[in-house]
């Protein structure tokens, strides 16, 4: 629309030079003829006034013109920026929204809005930097939202790979969007990982919590991390936590002549199984949770690694990666103080997603007891601890009811996959809740139970289900 008034108005400009032109080329001749033919000078200076008057007006045309075509420049100029800032901004907000499920059964509605926003991406952006983009977009929806076989297992290494992918992506578009005056040093960006990453492993260490031996003894699992190891005196880490997982009910079987490895099984019915293993040339760590793609994906999702369907593993890190040759585990375990304390922060972890995980899967089992619409309904387990059901109403944002635990009781939320205030508000009215606030994450707290038991937590959350069908 900007375009065709500029359009109009050059056109309108045009043709009154045009006349302009018209008009001095018949002053001219009238002047002449006068000068040659006549001898009176009043009417030749006339013309000639007449000339210089048409002479200014021209020369001011033209420097109206040539402002109001600059003003009319700056003007699309500003809107084409406003409107590029807020499509990037946009594409940017919907990528983030794809790697927050980071599943490949990320809602059609989220993938569609992607797609969408990328043509118009694909409007003003330079075709060079889209290829940029999309490479850095596909590097990063591959690696973090898709499933990897063990034969496409690399090393992982420590570097933050959403971030340095997400600042190439901004990279390419910020030097589309401000040209030569857009300046982002690779230095710079470098700083920037290793500030997030060694921020997170800081946040990490200061929120694990404490060890406590048989005999009283308190070890901190902050100094239990693997670059703080030689600090800890006093009995092995590996002898006390092991001791306390036998209680639990985990039965260890350690290296030997015939077995180089780990290998823990729960002897009280959580089906989950940890392990050490070889594959490829370096020592690995596993877990596993019969095939449930729930249990798996959230260790890819936190701890980096591969897995395929209930099967999550990664390789030992540095130096256990290079150091512990084929054969050798058990040596290494037995003499490597270090290796054993890392392994019992790493295995202890990886016993609690157990746990948290099987708690979780008896209350989706008892609710899928109790009959639910599939056709409406997509129930799973998001980061082991949170039972999560989804009903099928896009016109309602798509909700879903949580429950989790959260200080030995179970808590029953409600929200939507838009995060949209204004259809939680119609949802909460249709289901008679109407008095229900929303906190500052879009979420609704609907109930509160006094006990994690299965068939309690299953029949609050069931009674939930029925009001979002019925009403």
């Amino acid at each position: 629309m900007l375009n065709k008034i500029i359009v109009m108005k050059k056109s309108g400009q045009n043709k009154i030079i045009i006349v302009a032109g018209a008009l001095v080329v018949l002053a001219c001749f009238f002047a002449v003829y006068l000068r040659l033919f006549t001898n009176k000078e009043l009417w030749y200076e006339s013309f000639a006034a007449i000339l210089g008057v048409i002479i200014t007006a021209i020369i001011t045309l033209l420097l109206l013109k040539g402002q109001s075509s600059n003003d009319m420049e700056k003007e699309r100029s500003s809107k084409i920026f406003e409107e590029k800032l807020r499509i990037y901004q946009d594409y940017l907000a919907t990528l983030c929204k794809v790697l927050e499920t980071k599943s490949k059964n990320t809602s059609d509605e989220i993938n569609l809005r992607l797609k969408r926003q990328t043509s118009y991406l694909a409007i003003h952006c330079d075709s060079k930097k889209m290829v940029e983009v999309s490479a850095a977009v596909k590097e990063l929806l591959v690696r973090e939202c898709a499933d990897r076989k063990p034969e496409q297992n690399q090393q992982r290494s420590n570097e933050d790979f959403v971030l340095r992918d997400l600042l190439r992506i901004v990279n390419a578009l910020g030097e589309d969007l401000y040209g030569d005056d857009y300046k982002f040093d690779e230095d710079d960006k470098k700083k920037i990982l290793k500030d997030f990453h060694d921020a997170y492993l800081e946040v990490e260490s200061m929120s694990s919590p404490d060890i406590v031996g048989d005999d009283g003894t308190v070890l901190s699992a902050q100094v239990c991390k693997a670059n703080d190891l030689s600090s800890i005196d006093g009995p092995d880490v590996w002898e006390i936590v092991s001791g306390e997982w036998k209680k639990k009910g985990w039965v260890l079987t350690m290296p030997d002549e015939k077995f180089d490895g780990i290998r823990i099984e729960n002897s009280e019915g959580n089906p989950g199984v940890i392990d050490i293993g070889f594959e490829k040339g370096h020592y690995y760590i596993a877990a596993r949770y019969e095939a449930d793609s729930d249990f798996s994906k959230a260790l890819k999702w936190e701890k980096g690694g591969y897995r395929s369907y209930g099967i999550w593993w990664n390789y030992l890190p540095e130096p256990y990666y290079s150091k512990i040759l084929e054969g050798e585990f058990g040596q290494h375990f037995t003499k490597d103080e270090d290796l054993r304390r890392y392994l019992t922060d790493y295995i202890g972890y990886l016993i609690d997603v157990s746990v948290s995980h099987h708690r979780t899967v008896g209350w989706k089992q008892k609710l899928l007891a109790k009959g639910l619409d599939s056709s409406r309904w997509k129930i799973f387990i998001w980061y082991w601890n949170t039972l999560a059901c989804e009903y099928d109403n896009e016109t309602e944002g798509v909700p879903y009811i949580e429950a989790f635990e959260k200080d030995e009781k179970v808590l029953i939320m409600l929200s939507n996959r838009w995060k949209d205030s204004e259809k939680l508000h119609c949802t909460l009215k249709r289901i008679q809740c109407a008095d229900k606030v929303i906190n500052t994450e879009g979420c609704v707290a609907l109930d509160e139970i006094d006990t994690i038991d299965a068939g309690a937590v299953s029949s609050h959350v069931k009674q939930w289900v029925a009001k979002l069908e019925n009403n």
